[in-house]
């Protein structure tokens, strides 16, 4: 089984998933760093997709399920 992505990476604290007003239903074929780039019109950013994961207690990124519905969180502030 692969390793989690907080195992991989490392945990960051999201804004509270279930918060959110923004949903995504998961399509054929889709990844949680495809749709955090899409969600969030910022191409590939491992922080994002990993808040994505997080915000909806995944563990294992590459077992999406079609039709399963994501909360997308929104952004945590990027430490400058």
């Amino acid at each position: 089984m692969a390793k989690s992505p907080y195992a991989r990476f490392g945990v960051s604290s999201v804004e509270d998933a279930d918060a959110s007003p923004v949903r995504h239903i998961v399509v054929g074929g889709e990844t949680i760093p495809a749709i955090a780039a899409v969600e969030y019109n910022t191409g590939y950013d491992s922080e994002l997709w990993r808040q994505v994961a997080e915000g909806n207690v995944i563990d294992d990124i590459e077992a999406l399920t079609v039709g399963t519905s994501l909360n997308i969180p929104l952004p945590k502030p990027s430490e400058t």
